[in-house]
C-alpha cells in the first residue's frame, strides 16, 4: 500500500509543482517540543513554532524550506536542523511526546517536492 500511496502522491505533485518531485530513502525518527525530546525549545531553526508538519534535516542533504511527503506522517516542511541529524536522516515533529514515541525509527521512501 505504501508504494501505491507514494505513486499517487508523486503523480499529483507533478501536476501542481514547478519541478518534478524526486524520491529518496531516509531513516526517520520523531520528536516534539517537550523537554525530553528537545530541551524545552519550542521554536525551530527557522523560528517557527514546533508541531506536526515541521521536519528537521541535514541542510546539506535537504535544504531548509524543502517541502516533502513522508508516508504515514504526511506533508511537512524542513524548518529545523539538529545536531544528530546528519546525512539521510529526518526528524519528524509531532505535537505530543506520545505521538513521537509511537513513530519510533523507520526507514521511509520520501517524496521531495522542492521549495
Amino acid at each position: 500500500m505504501e508504494m501505491l500511496e507514494l505513486f499517487l502522491i508523486a503523480g499529483m505533485l507533478a501536476l501542481h509543482t514547478p519541478s518534478m518531485p524526486t524520491t529518496t530513502t531516509f531513516e526517520t525518527t520523531a520528536y516534539c517540543p517537550c523537554s525530553q525530546c528537545n530541551s524545552g525549545y519550542t521554536l525551530t531553526y527557522r523560528e517557527t513554532t514546533m508541531g506536526k508538519g515541521i521536519i528537521a534535516s541535514d541542510p546539506n542533504v535537504l535544504p531548509l524550506d524543502s517541502l516533502i511527503y513522508v508516508p504515514g506522517y504526511g506533508f511537512g516542511i524542513v524548518h529545523d536542523t539538529g545536531g544528530a541529524i546528519k546525512g539521510n536522516r529526518l526528524d519528524l515533529c509531532y505535537d505530543s511526546h506520545g505521538e513521537a514515541l509511537n513513530w519510533g525509527r523507520k526507514s521511509k521512501i520520501v517524496i521531495v517536492t522542492g521549495k
